[in-house]
């Protein structure tokens, strides 16, 4: 009874309402249903505002003068390869149909290989479709991708390779280089234009485009919505605290839910499943200081921003914008207008999104007041280290490096034989530590050599660290007391070019047959052929690094390796240096504090889950 009242009711209106349409006017047949209005929210309104301005600043952004330089210069550039005496297009057809009768004679039964065989019949395909006009790429269809390129490479060898196809091969390896050539040279027209048209815009769009004006004017809009976010401020730290009082209130009886012998099994896994997602909310909440809220609220509401914002494809040159280019089409320049418009809409949304985050979040981070703390705490034990090294210079324990004993070793020996020694420093610049490591430890071996009255070669990779090198191994000899045997000549600039440098230097230590070689520095995957030509050469070899990778190559070729950071100590040990010494020592204490503070953390977190005290005052966030 109930049904049949609410279908009367239903009915008896839109009876009622369609007879008074219909006596109204003739023309009214039917009623029309409106559609129910979307209401915004506050966050959702002031996000459609900002984001429909900052559209308008792009819509509004004048490309004509860019346009009218760059578009006349990009032609020619499309001009220049499809009019020249190559005549890429028709000359890509005639040798895809060249191809087509090729493969045509082509048994495919002699073929054993079933991976090749598929590849042969795709490249057919291939063809007989760029024959056919059935192409993927409209400007130039005979283009070979390098996945296509790839493809011929493997037909051509395994072809070659077997005496019953190896005609073939001598028929088809000219094509393919023919279409190969044409290929890479639309790729780098392709490419030019794409270049030409960064490099332009790039260059033009901080200090043109987005000028004073106009960077007001984004600010303007990241302020607005800066501003919501500040007044919800009070809102935002209500509910976090509302977290914490809530995990607080009930933290008790959750405990006692999961922890209670009542419960089966099943029922207690829940509970302190339950118990431990508050737990983890409730140390979240506590932890986190106003600063991170509102930084939490700004990635937020910028992805509720960015809802509204158009979909811009990125910056590309297409290949049906070159074709339209080439043929003159009427609307290649509006095809072309749109991409260039495009590289501006990134740039524009990042300065936005710039300003919008330091509007809010600018200020004093008191989240990070412990990096500050720890900080001034390194500093003071890094000048009372400083001073006391200074202080005991002499009496300052450091512990022997065993392959710094192999040094003499190898300075004597080249002495007795009458051989030179060779020193180098790896292939970074004198920014490196492990270069500026490398410079010490080369001051200590130079003075050294000048005792022994040997020789010594630097060949240099940068011509900075030759300029120090020269530095370090004249104070050497110096220091010694024979200034007069050092020669300038023996330290050089070999090439700034890794594989060239290290076939040079192999080259140099297979005809100076030296008696010791050193390496000492950052290596690259050049130190197995630098250490092998030594070991070739007979020459006792004592290296060192702190990259990983190249350790296993010198521990295998070398004498003797100073593995990672004993690089640094090698380089204390020997210049007793206070700076250098301050770091180690430093960084022996640091490990012994960390040590022991992960020990503590580790105990506490055992005893109670919930004494995270230790890891809240050493995180940074």
């Amino acid at each position: 009874m109930r049904k049949l009242l609410l279908l009367f009711l239903t009915l008896i209106p839109g009876l009622i309402f369609g007879e008074k349409a219909v006596e109204q006017g003739s023309e009214t047949t039917q009623v029309t249903m409106e559609k129910p209005k979307v209401v915004l929210t506050k966050e959702q309104k002031v996000s459609k505002s900002s984001a429909e301005k900052l559209v308008k600043i792009f819509e509004n952004w004048d490309l004509e003068k860019d346009y009218d330089i760059l578009f006349p210069r990009i032609s020619e550039y499309v001009d220049d390869y499809f009019n020249s005496w190559r005549q890429p297009v028709e000359r890509g057809l005639e040798d895809n149909k060249d191809l087509l009768e090729i493969y045509k004679k082509l048994p495919l039964n002699k073929i054993k290989s079933i991976s090749l065989r598929e590849i042969v019949e795709g490249e057919i395909e291939r063809a007989k479709a760029i024959v056919e006009g059935k192409y993927t790429n409209p400007a130039f269809p005979s283009y070979l991708t390098s996945s296509e390129q790839t493809f011929t490479e493997d037909i051509l060898k395994q072809f070659k390779a077997n005496p019953e196809l190896r005609s073939f091969h001598d028929e088809l390896a000219p094509i393919y280089k023919n279409l190969k050539r044409l290929s890479l040279d639309y790729k780098m027209m392709k490419d030019k234009v794409a270049s030409e048209t960064s490099r332009m815009v790039d260059k033009r769009l901080n200090d043109y485009y987005i000028n004073d004006e106009l960077e007001e004017e984004i600010k303007d809009i990241a302020n607005n919505l800066g501003n919501y976010v500040r007044e919800r401020e009070p809102e935002l730290v209500s509910n976090n605290q509302k977290i914490v009082k809530e995990f607080e209130a009930k933290k008790d009886l959750l405990k006692e839910k999961y922890k209670s012998e009542n419960n089966d099994d099943k029922l207690r896994a829940t509970y302190k499943e339950e118990y431990f997602v508050a737990l983890k909310a409730y140390k979240s909440a506590k932890n986190v200081g106003i600063d991170q809220i509102l930084e939490s609220e700004v990635n937020r509401l910028y992805r509720v921003f960015g809802q509204y914002l158009p979909k811009m494809p990125d910056f590309a040159i297409s290949d049906n914008l070159i074709k339209k280019i080439r043929d003159k089409e009427s609307d290649a320049g509006i095809d072309y207008k749109k991409s260039l418009k495009s590289k501006f809409y990134s740039p524009l949304i990042s300065k936005f999104q710039l300003y919008f985050k330091f509007n809010v979040t600018s200020g004093f981070r008191y989240y990070r007041v412990n990096v500050l703390v720890l900080s001034f705490l390194f500093f003071i034990l890094f000048f009372f280290i400083t001073f006391f090294v200074r202080k005991k210079k002499g009496d300052l324990y450091i512990r022997k490096i065993p392959g710094l004993d192999a040094i003499d070793d190898a300075i004597g020996r080249a002495t007795e034989m009458g051989k030179p020694i060779f020193y180098d420093s790896g292939i970074s610049p004198i920014t490196d530590p492990q270069t500026i490591a490398s410079m010490l430890i080369l001051k200590n071996i130079s003075k050294k050599v000048a005792e022994f009255k040997a020789e010594i070669y630097f060949p240099s990779f940068d011509p900075v660290v030759m300029q120090v090198a020269d530095e370090m191994i004249s104070t050497g000899y110096m220091d010694a007391g024979f200034p007069e045997d050092y020669k300038k000549d023996n330290v050089f600039f070999l090439t700034n070019d890794q594989f060239a440098y290290a076939s040079g230097l192999s080259g140099l230590t297979a005809r100076k047959k030296p008696a010791s070689c050193f390496h000492f520095g950052a290596y690259a995957a050049e130190s197995l052929l630098i250490s092998e030509a030594g070991f070739a050469a007979g020459a006792i070899q004592v290296a060192g690094t702190v990259q990983s990778t190249q350790l296993p190559f010198f521990i295998a070729a070398c004498d003797h390796t100073l593995i990672g950071e004993e690089l640094y100590a090698a380089a204390a040990y020997l210049s007793r240096d206070p700076m250098i010494v301050s770091n180690l020592k430093i960084s022996d204490y640091s490990k012994v504090i960390l040590g022991v503070l992960f020990l503590i953390a580790t105990t506490l977190l055992t005893i109670n889950s919930e004494w995270t005290f230790l890891r809240e005052i050493l995180e940074s966030r």
